[in-house]
Parts: C-alpha cells; sequence; structure tokens
C-alpha cells in the first residue's frame, strides 16, 4: 500500500517475489511518502464523492474497523464542505498498525494509526473510546488540505499543520456529533497547554527551529492545543464565515505549494480587512499566555464600565532582565459574560495594553465572568468580591465556563494567587453536578490536589481531604450505582465512570472498592461482561485490592485481549499494585516486549511514575532498566516517561532525577528534563504557601 492507487502487480524470476507498481502522485513533501507492506486485510471500499475508502487491518480486525470507516466518510465528507473542494488525492486508505509510536500519521492517500487509536469494538467501546478514534481520524483528514495540499515551508510552522488539523477536527465532530459536547473535552485537553505554558521553560508556538532533529521537541500540547486555542479564539473573533473564507483563499493560492503562517495572516487580513499578524504575532512569537483579571466599575458620573488588566501568568516568579521591564503583552480578543438574575449577555473588547477599561451598555450586571465561552487562551482572575458573586451565579454559567472556571482557580493555587479555599469552596459548590465533563475536570483538580499538596502534608490531612471528597460526591453514587442497563443515556453512563473514579478511585471509598472488586471477579473468573461506560473504572479500582489472583488474570487478559480497549484496560489497572510482590510484577509488565506494544507498557510505566504509592518503587525501576527501556522505546516514548517523573515523586528525589538523566540524555530531552525541574519546584511552592490553609479549611 502507498500514497498512489496500483497499477499493476506481476510477478518476478525471483521465487516468492512480485513487483507492485504504482500510479505517479501529486507533488508531495517527502515526509509524507509512505510504503506499507504486511498481510493486511482490506475492508470493503467506501465512496466518498470521488474517492474510494478503504481501511485496511492485520487479519481478524475487520471486525473492529467499521466505526474507523464510517468516521472516515463522515468527516471527509465535512471536510469538502468546509474547503469548498474535492478531497486531492486519488484514493484514501487507514491503516491500522501495530506499536505505532505516533497516535497516527497524514500520509497523503494512507494514512497510518496506532491500532489501538482507530479500532474498537463498538459493543464494548465507551463514549470516550469512540470520541478518541473519531477525533484522530478528523485531525488526520484535515491534514489532506491543511498540511499535505499545501505544506509548511520549514519546521518553525510545524504548529501550522498540528493546531488547524486539531482546531477542524473539533468543528468536524460537534457537526457530527453535536451530542457529544466535543467542545468539553477540548477545554480539558487546554489544560494541559495552560499548564506547560505557565513554565519558564515553556516555548512559543512557532519557535525558531535550525534542523528537522529539532522539531521533534515541539509534537507537544502547544504546538497542538496552544496553536488550536489561538485559532479557535481567532475565529471566534473574526466570525466563522470569514476564517473560513480566509483559510480557502489561502489553500487556493498555495496549492501543491509551500507557505507560512505570514500567508495565511495575509488572506484573513484581505478578507476580514484587518490587521491579523499584528494580533496573532504576540500569541505565536511569544513563549507564555496572560492572565486577565476582569473587575466591573461604577464611578460618579460615569458609564459603567469593565477594568480589564493583563500580565503573564507563570506558576513561579521570574526576574526582570532589565530594570522597570514589564511583563510582555498579547492583543487579546477579550469576550466576557455579564448577568443580572437568569439575564446574561455577552461583552468584548480587544485589550491591548497591560490596563484598559472597556465599555458596558445595559443594566448593571451582577457578576462577570472573564471567559465567555472559554473562547480565549488566557487564565482568568475575578478577584474576591467577583469570586463571591460567579458562585451565586453557576447556574447561569455555560457548560464550556463552569469547566474552564475550575481549571483557571486550580491554577491560581498552585501560582499562589488564590487560597486552596476557593478551589474547594468552587469545587463543593458543584458537588450536585452532573454533567460527566465538569465532574472530570473536578477529578482533575481533587487528584492534583491529593497527589501534589495532601500528601506532603501527612496521612491525617490526607484522610480528611477523601473524607470530604466522599461527602461531596458520595450521593450520586448512590443515584447511579455500579452498572446501568445497555439502553442507558452515554451521557449517565460517562457520569458514572467519573464518579466511581471520584468516591472509589481518589477517594477510596471501601464500599465501593469491595463492590467493584466483587465485580471484577464475576467478569476474570466467569467471564460476566461487565455493563458498557465504567468498566475501566471498575476493574482499576478492584485492582486496588491487590489480590495477586485478580492481578494474574489481568495479565491473562492483557496477553489474550481481542481489542485494543480490554488489552489496556487490564494492562492500566496493574498500575494499581503499588507494593509487594504484586508491584514489583506490575513493574516487570513495563518492560516484557512480549506482553504488550511499547506505547502502551510506556503509558503504564507513567502511570506507576504518577501514583503517590508506587512513584518511588517506579523511579528505582525506572533507573535500573533504563538501558532496556532505551532498546525497546522510541525517543519520544522516553520524554514522556521522563516527564512523568515529576507527578507524584517527592520533592526530594529532584537533583537526583536530573543527576540521572544529565548521565542518560535524551536525544531530544533537554527542554522536558527543564520542566521536569520546575514541576518539582512548583510542587515545594505549594506546600509553603497552601498546605496551612488546606488544614484549616479541612478542620472547618
Amino acid at each position: 500500500i502507498s500514497n498512489a492507487p496500483i497499477r499493476r502487480r506481476s510477478k518476478t524470476a525471483e521465487k516468492g517475489r512480485s513487483r507492485t507498481t504504482f500510479e505517479s502522485t501529486p507533488p508531495l513533501s517527502a515526509y509524507l511518502v509512505a510504503v506499507a507492506v504486511g498481510p493486511f486485510e482490506a475492508s470493503r471500499a467506501t465512496k466518498c464523492g470521488d474517492t474510494v475508502i478503504r481501511v485496511h487491518t492485520l487479519p481478524g480486525g475487520q471486525p473492529l474497523a467499521r466505526f474507523a470507516r464510517r468516521a472516515a466518510v463522515e468527516s471527509l465528507r465535512r471536510l469538502e464542505r468546509w474547503f469548498d473542494m474535492p478531497h486531492p488525492y486519488p484514493k484514501l486508505d487507514l491503516l491500522a498498525l501495530p506499536d505505532f509510536a505516533f497516535g497516527a500519521m497524514e500520509n497523503a492517500g494512507a494514512v497510518f494509526f496506532r491500532d489501538s487509536v482507530m479500532l474498537l469494538d463498538e459493543q464494548e467501546a465507551s463514549s470516550e473510546d469512540r470520541m478518541r478514534a473519531a477525533e484522530t481520524i478528523a485531525h488526520e483528514l484535515s491534514h489532506m488540505w491543511f498540511g499535505n495540499l499545501v505544506t509548511m515551508a520549514w519546521w518553525n510552522d510545524l504548529w501550522l499543520n498540528e493546531s488547524f488539523a486539531t482546531w477542524m477536527a473539533y468543528e468536524i465532530l460537534d457537526d457530527w456529533k453535536p451530542d457529544w459536547r466535543i467542545w468539553l473535552e477540548f477545554i480539558q485537553r487546554r489544560e494541559n497547554a495552560l499548564e506547560v505554558d505557565a513554565l519558564r521553560s515553556s516555548h512559543p508556538v512557532a519557535p525558531p527551529i535550525r534542523t528537522a532533529e529539532e522539531a521533534h521537541e515541539n509534537f507537544d500540547a502547544i504546538t497542538y492545543t496552544k496553536g488550536a486555542s489561538v485559532l479557535r479564539m481567532l475565529e471566534r473573533y473574526l466570525g466563522a464565515r470569514a476564517f473560513r473564507k480566509g483559510v480557502r483563499l489561502y489553500i487556493r493560492r498555495h496549492r501543491e505549494g509551500i507557505a507560512t503562517a505570514s500567508d495565511l495572516w495575509s488572506a484573513l487580513s484581505q478578507v476580514a480587512g484587518l490587521p491579523i499578524e499584528e494580533i496573532v504575532a504576540p500569541w505565536t512569537m511569544q513563549t507564555g499566555y496572560p492572565i486577565v483579571r476582569a473587575e466591573t466599575r461604577a464611578e460618579r458620573g460615569r458609564e459603567e464600565a469593565i477594568d480589564l488588566r493583563q500580565e503573564r501568568f507563570l506558576f513561579l516568579p521570574t526576574r526582570r532582565s532589565k530594570r522597570g521591564e514589564g511583563s510582555p503583552l498579547w492583543s487579546i480578543p477579550w469576550l466576557g459574560r455579564v448577568g443580572r438574575a437568569s439575564r446574561t449577555r455577552e461583552t468584548r473588547h480587544l485589550l491591548a495594553r497591560a490596563h484598559e477599561r472597556g465599555a458596558l451598555s445595559g443594566a448593571s450586571p451582577e457578576w462577570l465572568y472573564a471567559n465567555a465561552g472559554e473562547a480565549g487562551f488566557f487564565r482568568v482572575d475575578h478577584g474576591a468580591e467577583g469570586f463571591e458573586g460567579l458562585i451565586r451565579a453557576l447556574p447561569h454559567l455555560s457548560a464550556l465556563e463552569r469547566v474552564g472556571w475550575v481549571g483557571h482557580q486550580w491554577a491560581l493555587v498552585r501560582a499562589g494567587r488564590a487560597s486552596v479555599a476557593t478551589a474547594l469552596d468552587l469545587i463543593a459548590a458543584l458537588g450536585q453536578e452532573e454533567d460527566p465533563d465538569l465532574l472530570a475536570a473536578v477529578e482533575r483538580v481533587l487528584a492534583d490536589l491529593l497527589r501534589r499538596l495532601a500528601r506532603d502534608c501527612g496521612p491525617e490531612i490526607e484522610e480528611r481531604l477523601r473524607a470530604w471528597i466522599v461527602a461531596s460526591f458520595g450521593a450520586q453514587f448512590a443515584d447511579v450505582g455500579l452498572e446501568g442497563g445497555r439502553r442507558e443515556a452515554p451521557r449517565r453512563r460517562r457520569r458514572r465512570a467519573r464518579i466511581l473514579s471520584i468516591v472509589g478511585g481518589l477517594a477510596q471509598s471501601q464500599a465501593i472498592r469491595e463492590a467493584c472488586a466483587e465485580r471484577a471477579r464475576r467478569h476474570l473468573f466467569d467471564g460476566e461482561a461487565l455493563a458498557l461506560g465504567a468498566g475501566d473504572e471498575i476493574i482499576r479500582i478492584a485492582a486496588t485490592s491487590g489480590e495477586e489472583a485478580i492481578q494474574t488474570a489481568l495479565l491473562d487478559g492483557v496477553r489474550d485481549a481481542t481489542t485494543p480497549q480490554s488489552r489496556r484496560r487490564n494492562l492500566f489497572a496493574l498500575a494499581a499494585f503499588d507494593r509487594g510482590p504484586e508491584g514489583r510484577r506490575s513493574l516487570r509488565a513495563t518492560i516484557d516486549s512480549g506482553l504488550a506494544p511499547a506505547v502502551d507498557r510506556a503509558s503504564l510505566l507513567m502511570l506507576l511514575l504518577a501514583s503517590p504509592g508506587s512513584a518511588e518503587a517506579a523511579w528505582k525501576h525506572l533507573q535500573s532498566a533504563w538501558k532496556q527501556l532505551e532498546k525497546q522505546m522510541p525517543p519520544i516514548l522516553l520524554a514522556r516517561i521522563v516527564g512523568s517523573t515529576a507527578s507524584a515523586l517527592p520533592v526530594r528525589e529532584a537533583p537526583h532525577v536530573r543527576a540521572f538523566f544529565m548521565d542518560h540524555p535524551l536525544a531530544a530531552g533537554s527542554r522536558v528534563l527543564d520542566q521536569v525541574a520546575e514541576a518539582f519546584e512548583i510542587a515545594t511552592r505549594l506546600h509553603v504557601h497552601a498546605a496551612d490553609d488546606l488544614e484549616r479549611y479541612l478542620e472547618g
């Protein structure tokens, strides 16, 4: 299989060999040329317009490829409509490959996917599995236009390819499956980029790149998700129609050629009549992003206004290089939401200076939320009075805004700009929320609290925090129970999974743990199928029992798995065995190349490093097994493993981590090592300014 259709196959004089000749391709950049050879099985051909689509799997994989074929057709149809242009290549093959290090690769006409991303059993797969598969497929097919038909001139504009495909995939899925509410998942994904970009060791979206090898360090959350967030912010500012018209102009101008970001800004400026590059340049050329502090101000004799201030947001303070030098500034197409009673309206302002006042017409608002629809890539601070007003107004904020605010408030705490009490007050106010995406955002903060702060405060504080979590969310478990029926709404299934993870996983509810262990035994030993939705959480929580028989059954389940989902479920549950012989057995699984693909074993090791109970043992194992890991895993996976070392290790290990990786350098790992060092420093500062606050809150 290659980029173009097969012209002919012929036997050669050499026994057992044949020659395959392909049609000529349109002009392609060399990195998009692909050849795949193997015992592939092809799906039946499906047409979308003039394009023939097939999905190729290893033998026996076709029953798991039906969803991928459907997602490809639905994505391609919408992409052709969005770009107002047919798919630019004569055919489209999707290939499911075992142990492919990247999630996928957008080779023109022959897209490679990691099998665990693309293949799924629709009777078993969760909503998250489907979303992940569909998002990856839509992302790669977006590249057929943005990246393949028009290619970046050099790797400093790698972000143009990846950011646009990331943003476009969510646009496509929002149109195809509006019930997924996929932009809520994007806001959670955005947290990864906001976290990395609040480090001094971050990098610009469009950094200077000297060699192709340097580009490998930039396949990260900044390039993909920050860039996509900037495009989303720009699209909201210009309007969907003008943005789409500008992109179409850019594609037509540079078809089958190379282009730069300036070329895109030029096309958008021509359509919108605005200096787009001037607005966007700070977002792509500067490291970091701003925090916006917004408050309403009423002054005698003047119309009520919004007081807006911006400065760079960092978790750690930084020294100014020159006396009097201020924070960098951004041109922020700011969009806020104000409300009075149940009535809300949006207000906008282009914030270009450190401090400006925005006009506010209409009735005096009772509250203000400073990132309407979470359209902007920045943190928000509403001040003490604004915070209280928003707590009362929570029902009037959109789901996107509630999810975003949870992340913003916890970031303020970690940066020393707000007390732990504010984050916990916000979470407590959300205790009856049934939205699974909001519960996922809450879970992320609570996991961080337990891993980064409560553990260092001692076992008594840990137990108090867990009891507080049960008190806040336990009633929801009584409502959803352990399992539901097959006709249950997907959203309720997702809610159950998050409540199980919060109350049974983080809070370690003994009743839930026992119920999960009993249910897991029936599944693992008696073959009783798990109900849809929360199977991963049931198995993972059951594994915390530490039972050797359960661990043995999970390892057997990894080897005998018939779907990528069951293989990963059983493998990742091994991370819950965090002590004794069972803990060592789980660690050995990370280097057992015959057990599972390298990418899955890397994920298991990262989970073990991120768990307070197993982090120190996993760190010792990583050091002793490093040479084996280097042989088994590509640099991109090794860099991710290194990045996980700061997740749960005690801060005292920071110098040892740095020393080890200075002696065992990564091919492209200098930045990730700086980020690890910074993460340890942030954890130290968090304990200094928040430990007493947490203790007082839980005592009260």
